[in-house]
C-alpha cells in the first residue's frame, strides 16, 4: 500500500507593529518587559500622542558671553519695554540688547527673577531687589506701616523743639538702617505732631540732610501755613515727590522742619521726654544735640523683605526664602514697595508662617500660585504641601494640606494649568496629588523614577517649562541629558485608571544651567555665559551640529520560538527628506546590532520649489522626483526582536517618524 504524503500547508507572513508610543519611555523595567506603547529610550523627539517630531534646533541667541554661567532668563516689561532680563552666577544682571546682554548692574547672590507689573523683581538671598529701567539695579524698600528708619509715633507729646528764630531748623538726628553698600534707598516719607503758638504764619518746608556735610537729598513745602497748623497740635504728613540723592546705609542724616518764627509766635515740634539718649535735634547756626527729646515723628521708608524666590499671586508680589525667618512667606500690598501695610479690607501686605502658629518649625522650601491661589512647599528634612487660605494679609493662614511632598525653587514649575514639582522623590503635580492623596504609590515620574533616584541633587537641579510643546523639562546635572514630560499628551495606561504623562529626553549641545524665556521663544542658559533659544526653522543646532534624534523599541518575543525576519518598513517623513538609520537586536542582545542599513526618506511631492533651502547637489531624492519604497528586506533568523531608528542627515526643521512595521514568517516547530 502506498501512502499519500500531504505537503505541508504553507505558513503565512504575520507582521510585528512598531508604531506610536503614547506611554513614552520606561526606565524602569528592562526592555523585553516593556509595553508595546513604551519605550527603552527616545532622545531628541517630541511625543505628540505618540507621534514622534524631532525637536527645534537649539541654536545661540546672544553674540557676546556674560561673566560666569546664566542662572536666570525672563521676559518682563522694564521702562515700558518689553525687555528680557539675564542673570548671571556672579549677581550681574544684564538685559539683552538685540542679541548682545547689556549690564544693568549687580545683585548679591544667585539671582532669582520674577516680572511684576513694570519691573523685574530680584530674589538673591538679601533684601530685594528690582530693576525699573536698564540703568541701575536698586533695592526695593518698605513704605508700609512697618517700614521705617525712625519711629516714635507713639511716643507721649510731653516736649518739643520750637522753630522760633532762634532755631530755625528742628528735627531727628537717626542713622539708616544697615544693607549691603552699593545700594541707596529714597527717602519718602516723614509724619509728625507739629503745634503753633501765637499768629505764626508763612510756609514750613520739610527737608532730609545728610549729616556729615548738610547737603539736602531732598525737600517739600508743606501744604498747610503755619497759620493754619492747630493749636493743640495735628498730624502732619510729607510725601516727598522728588528726591535728588538716596541714603546710604548706616549713614547719619537729619529729617528736619523749617520755619522763621519769634519768640511768641512759633512751630513746635512735639517731642517726647526722656532721661538721655534722645534723638532730638535744632540749628541755630550749628547742628545741636538734644538728648532729652525724642521728636515724636517718623521717617520712611524701611527695608523690604529678604527672599531667595518668589512668585505673583492674585496681583500681589510674594516672597520667601528669608534666611533669617525660613518660615515666613511675605505678602506685597499690590506693589513690590509696601510690605506691612496695614490690612483694610483686601489691602495690606504682611508676612505669615508656613503651617505652624510659631512661624519658625516648618521651612519653605518653595512657593508658586496657581490660578491666583499660593501654595506653598516644605523641604527634604520637612515636607509639607499647603494652600493658602484667606482673603487678605490680615486673615492669611497655611492649613497643611499634606505631609509627604517637597521641592526646591527651582524645580517647582507653573505649567499653566497644573503646578510641576521635583525632588528626590520623582516628579509630581499639583492635581496628581490632590487627586491621589497624600501617601500614594507612583509620581508623574514612575517610568524614569531609576535616573532622578541617582542623579537627583537638589543644590544643582533645575526646571523649566516650554509652552509650545507643554514641556516641563528637568535637568540634573550629573545625568548630562535633560528629561523632558510631554503635559499636552497625557493617557490611562492599561494598569490604571489614573492620568499619566509620556516622558522623553534630550540631549544637549552645550551645558544648561538654566531654562527661561527668550522673546517668544524657550530658552536655555549656558554654563558658557551664552543664552540660546529654541528655534524650529533651524536645521542644525548651533548651526552647525547635525541633530539626530533617536529612539528604541521594547524587545517582542516570538512565542513560537523562532520566525524569519522578511522585511522592515519604517513609517516616518520629512519634506525635505532625511536619512534614517535603522539597527535591528535580536536574541535580546542591547548592544550590538545584527543588522544596520540607511533608508532614505524622499522630498514631498508636493514640495514647491521655493521652499527647498537645501543646494541641489546635496538633495537626496531620486533625479525623477518620484517617491521609492522604504521598505528594507531583512533575512534574519530569531526568537527576538527590537528596533533603533536613528535620524541623520536632517534638511528641514523637523521630521516625524510613527515608527516601522517588520514582516516575519514564523518557523513551524
Amino acid at each position: 500500500m502506498i501512502e499519500v504524503v500531504k505537503p505541508a500547508d504553507p505558513v503565512d507572513d504575520e507582521i510585528f507593529s512598531f508604531v506610536k508610543f503614547p506611554y513614552g519611555i520606561n526606565k524602569a523595567v528592562s526592555s523585553s518587559m516593556l509595553q508595546p506603547e513604551e519605550l527603552s529610550d527616545c532622545v531628541d523627539f517630541i511625543n505628540k500622542k505618540g507621534k514622534l517630531i524631532s525637536r527645534p534646533a537649539l541654536v545661540r541667541a546672544s553674540t557676546v558671553a556674560i561673566t560666569g554661567s546664566v542662572q536666570a532668563v525672563e521676559n518682563a516689561v522694564v521702562g515700558g519695554v518689553n525687555q528680557t532680563i539675564v542673570g548671571g552666577a556672579d549677581g550681574k544682571i544684564y538685559y539683552m540688547n538685540g542679541t548682545v546682554p547689556t549690564l544693568i548692574g549687580s545683585c548679591e547672590g544667585i539671582p532669582f527673577l520674577v516680572p511684576f507689573l513694570d519691573a523685574c523683581l530680584i530674589c538673591d538671598g538679601s533684601h530685594l531687589k528690582f530693576v525699573k529701567d536698564t540703568t541701575a539695579v536698586r533695592i526695593a524698600y518698605d513704605t508700609g506701616d512697618g517700614g521705617v528708619q525712625y519711629d516714635n509715633m507713639a511716643g507721649t507729646q510731653d516736649g518739643g523743639l520750637r522753630l522760633n528764630g532762634t532755631s530755625a531748623r528742628v528735627g531727628v538726628d537717626f542713622t539708616s538702617e544697615t544693607w549691603t553698600s552699593g545700594y541707596t534707598i529714597p527717602p519718602t516719607q516723614i509724619e509728625a505732631y507739629l503745634k503753633r503758638t501765637g499768629a505764626a504764619a508763612g510756609v514750613i518746608t520739610a527737608r532730609v540732610r545728610l549729616k556729615s556735610d548738610d547737603s539736602i537729598l531732598c525737600e517739600k513745602t508743606l501744604t498747610q501755613d503755619a497759620g493754619d497748623i492747630s493749636e493743640s497740635g495735628e498730624l502732619v504728613t510729607v510725601i516727598f515727590d522728588t528726591v535728588t540723592t538716596e541714603m546710604e546705609p548706616a549713614t547719619g542724616y537729619y529729617a528736619e522742619f523749617e520755619f522763621t518764627g519769634t519768640s511768641s509766635a512759633y512751630i513746635e515740634l512735639m517731642c517726647t521726654a526722656v532721661a538721655s539718649g534722645g534723638h532730638g535735634a535744632h540749628f541755630t547756626t550749628v547742628w545741636v544735640a538734644d538728648l532729652n527729646l525724642d521728636p515724636v515723628m517718623q521717617v520712611r521708608p524701611g527695608l523690604p523683605p529678604k527672599c531667595s524666590h518668589g512668585c505673583v499671586a492674585d496681583r500681589r508680589p510674594e516672597l520667601a526664602g528669608d534666611p533669617d525667618n525660613p518660615g515666613w512667606t511675605w505678602s506685597g500690598n499690590y506693589t513690590y514697595l509696601d510690605f506691612s501695610s496695614e490690612n483694610i479690607g483686601k489691602v495690606g501686605g504682611g508676612h505669615i508662617g508656613a503651617v505652624d502658629n510659631n512661624r519658625n518649625s516648618f521651612e519653605v522650601g518653595a512657593i508658586n500660585s496657581l490660578y491666583g491661589k499660593l501654595f506653598s512647599f516644605g523641604k527634604e528634612d520637612q515636607p509639607f504641601l499647603s494652600r493658602r487660605e484667606g482673603e487678605s494679609p490680615v486673615d492669611f493662614s497655611y492649613p497643611a494640606m499634606f505631609h509627604q511632598n517637597w521641592t526646591t525653587h527651582r524645580t517647582l514649575i507653573n505649567t499653566k494649568n497644573d503646578l510641576f514639582f521635583a525632588s528626590e522623590d520623582g516628579v509630581g503635580s499639583l492635581q496628581g496629588v490632590v487627586a491621589y492623596g497624600d501617601i500614594r504609590s507612583f509620581s508623574e515620574s514612575d517610568r524614569i523614577e531609576p535616573i532622578i533616584e541617582r542623579h537627583w541633587d537638589s543644590a544643582t537641579a533645575f526646571a523649566g517649562y516650554d509652552p509650545a510643546y507643554g514641556q516641563y523639562l528637568l535637568y540634573l546635572p550629573s545625568y548630562g541629558k535633560i528629561l523632558v514630560c510631554h503635559t499636552r499628551s497625557p493617557f490611562r495606561s492599561g494598569d490604571s485608571d489614573r492620568i499619566e504623562y509620556p516622558w522623553g529626553e534630550y540631549s544637549c549641545p552645550v551645558t544648561p544651567s538654566c531654562f527661561g524665556k527668550f522673546g517668544n521663544s524657550f530658552a536655555t542658559g549656558g554654563a558658557d555665559g551664552y543664552l540660546y533659544k529654541n528655534d524650529p526653522t533651524a536645521i542644525k543646532d548651533l548651526e552647525t551640529e547635525s541633530r539626530e534624534p533617536f529612539f528604541v523599541t521594547r524587545f517582542k518575543d516570538i512565542l513560537f520560538s523562532k520566525a524569519e525576519l522578511n522585511e522592515f518598513q519604517p513609517m516616518a517623513h520629512a519634506d525635505l527628506g532625511a536619512t534614517l538609520e535603522v539597527s535591528i537586536f535580536k536574541e535580546r542582545q542591547e548592544v550590538v546590532p545584527c543588522l544596520t542599513f540607511p533608508v532614505t526618506l524622499s522630498v514631498f511631492d508636493g514640495l514647491l520649489i521655493e521652499d527647498a533651502t537645501f543646494l541641489v547637489e546635496d538633495a537626496i531624492f531620486p533625479v525623477d522626483g518620484s517617491q521609492t519604497s522604504l521598505g528594507r528586506v531583512l533575512n534574519i533568523e530569531a526568537s527576538s526582536v527590537k528596533v533603533k531608528v536613528q535620524v541623520k542627515n536632517i534638511r528641514s526643521g523637523e521630521v516625524l517618524v510613527d515608527g516601522g512595521l517588520i514582516k516575519y514568517t514564523p518557523i513551524p516547530h
